[in-house]
């Protein structure tokens, strides 16, 4: 039997090169066909043209500038298409184009019975879903068309009803079946479809560091109209709601250009950075004796200041309604506590209030017995309650400062400010994210494809978030920070929406980054360094530029109740 042969060394040896050759090749031709298509799918015009609209949507200097990036990117990226198309899962765009049709028809055939119970019939804020947040974040410009056409439509009939002459005394048939009669029934009329379609408050969050946040926020808005009336904050947040309910909007502009220019002569205190130490001086030196009621009757809007008093006898919320005749510097410096910018160890805060002849005494004083002691003040928050401290899971507490608030002033509709820096849990989708156009070539969507992490459903991210966030807030009670640190690091739980159980129907969160190029943590230690020039104008203009991406939405929701406001302000004058 003959032996099986083996093989030769070279054999081996040139298999073994055979082998690397075919292996080398195989890589090469990976390689060559990976940068191929690397190469038609970044050397695309179009793409780097997109990529250079992000950029210049990045870094727009003014908000007139921004729109015409944001069109321009919505041109390259297919989203003006996607907002022609009335179709969507999103609404109901059957209804939507059904109520526009009838209110058009209304508002042409002369019967303004007809137009204004069209109107009140199905006047609400998230009629079929548009105000939906999931439609203002595919394109940058603004979102369906048909939303926009349908809310400016009921601008047009309740205008419309405005303009419309008042019946004449002798034209009797035509008055008695009128809804608009007389001056008295068309107030009535705009006064009750204002009630039942809500109101708007700005809330405003944190701020120890860069308040000033919050007024570049007020600021934006107030250009474009959508200001809210009234306006709540706590803690360092009470500060910037006082500055905007202290001056009419004609002189809102103008003092807060001047906030801008005015340099900090105020040495930090942490947790305060030395901007806003001198930004709570010149609030209460503008604020002066002024009470609540005062400052409504000055500016129009509702301020809103929540407290932690020791005591049940002080209300928790005060405003024009609950606490007209309290000095609003007083109620700032309690709602910061013994640990604010205002307060002194030898001069706890305390509030005061202004009696009929005008002399300033002690609020406690008109309510308390002469021998119980004065109460005391602890950092307040518009969400904390009696059985959990302002870290706790938002409250829903018919006690709370924010349940207070949204019964006093009908409130369900919520703009949320939150100042820098601000807690987000790791690999949560980005709000301003835009989402990746259909029917698009992939060359002209290079920078538009989701974000990883979108895929986890909202609900699990937002259980995430919320046991993470009560954790940590655990852990630094524990470890017994102190409240000033903690409002820095982890600021107030945003207010319960609708979905969380809460008492409002809408909420829309409105944060800003942090001044500067060089990131948080760069800005945080610059913002407490002695050497480093604050800059009150550049802080201003962060939170301006975090309103643009939102203003579309803001529009959707607010316009119609700003124009009800305007229209019955005009009917009381008359």
């Amino acid at each position: 039997m003959t032996p099986p042969s083996t093989s030769s060394p070279s054999t081996i040896s040139l298999l073994i090169f055979f082998t690397f050759l075919s292996t080398l090749l195989s890589y090469y031709l990976a390689l060559t066909s990976f940068l191929s298509s690397f190469y038609h799918r970044f050397s695309s015009p179009k793409t780097f043209s997109t990529a250079a609209l992000q950029l210049a949507l990045k870094n727009a200097p003014s908000y007139a500038h921004w729109e015409a990036t944001a069109y321009a990117l919505d041109a390259a990226l297919g989203n003006d298409r996607w907002r022609n198309a009335p179709e969507s899962s999103l609404y109901d765009h059957n209804l939507i184009a059904a109520r526009k049709a009838h209110l058009a028809a209304a508002r042409l055939s002369g019967r303004p019975n007809d137009l204004a119970t069209a109107l009140r019939a199905g006047l609400l804020r998230n009629i079929g879903s548009i105000a939906a947040p999931a439609l203002y974040t595919r394109a940058h410009a603004g979102t369906k068309l048909l939303i926009e056409a349908y809310i400016a439509e009921v601008i047009r009939g309740l205008e419309h009803l405005n303009a419309r002459p008042i019946p004449k005394a002798q034209d009797v048939p035509l008055a008695a079946n009128s809804m608009l009669a007389s001056s008295q029934l068309k107030r009535d009329f705009f006064r009750n479809t204002r009630q039942a379609f809500g109101r708007t408050a700005l809330v405003l969050r944190g701020g120890s560091i860069f308040g000033l946040v919050h007024i570049g926020v007020a600021r934006s808005l107030l250009l474009h109209g959508l200001l809210p009336k009234i306006v709540a904050g706590a803690g360092a947040s009470a500060l910037a709601a006082a500055f905007l309910c202290a001056v009419p909007d004609v002189d809102l502009l103008s003092t807060i250009d001047s906030v801008a220019s005015v340099k900090s002569n105020y040495n930090s205190a942490f947790p305060y950075s030395g901007q806003m130490v001198a930004f709570a001086h010149q609030v209460c030196t503008m604020l002066g004796q002024t009470t609540f009621e005062e400052a409504h009757a000055r500016s129009g809007r509702a301020l809103n200041i929540a407290l932690a008093p020791s005591t049940h006898a002080v209300p928790r919320l005060l405003n024009y309604l609950s606490a007209p005749t309290v000095t609003v510097a007083s109620a700032v410096a309690a709602s910061l506590g013994p640990s604010g910018p205002l307060a002194t160890p030898d001069s706890p805060p305390h509030l005061y209030c202004k009696d009929h002849a005008g002399n300033i005494t002690e609020y406690a004083a008109l309510f308390l017995p002469k021998d119980a002691p004065k109460p005391t003040y602890t950092r307040a928050s518009l969400t904390e309650d009696d059985d959990n401290d302002s870290w706790s899971v938002p409250s829903r507490s018919r006690d709370s400062p924010y349940t207070r608030m949204t019964e006093l002033f009908n409130v369900n509709n919520l703009l949320v400010s939150i100042a820098p820096p601000h807690f987000t849990l790791p690999g949560t989708a980005d709000p301003h994210r835009r989402s990746r156009p259909r029917n698009v070539s992939s060359s002209s969507t290079t920078l538009a494809f989701p974000n990883k992490y979108s895929i986890v459903p909202p609900r699990v991210v937002r259980a995430a978030r919320i046991i993470c966030l009560h954790r940590l807030r655990a852990v630094a009670r524990v470890a017994g920070m102190s409240p000033g640190l903690r409002a820095a690091l982890f600021p107030d739980p945003a207010p319960p929406d609708s979905r969380a159980g809460g008492c409002t129907g809408l909420a829309l969160t409105i944060a800003a980054d942090a001044p500067g190029e060089h990131g948080l943590v760069a800005a945080v230690i610059n913002a407490f360094d002695p050497r480093k020039e604050e800059k009150a104008k550049e802080t201003i203009k962060v939170g301006e530029k975090a309103v643009w991406p939102e203003l579309q939405i803001i529009w959707a929701r607010c316009a119609i109740e700003f124009v009800l406001d305007d229209l019955y302000a005009m009917a009381c004058k008359k």
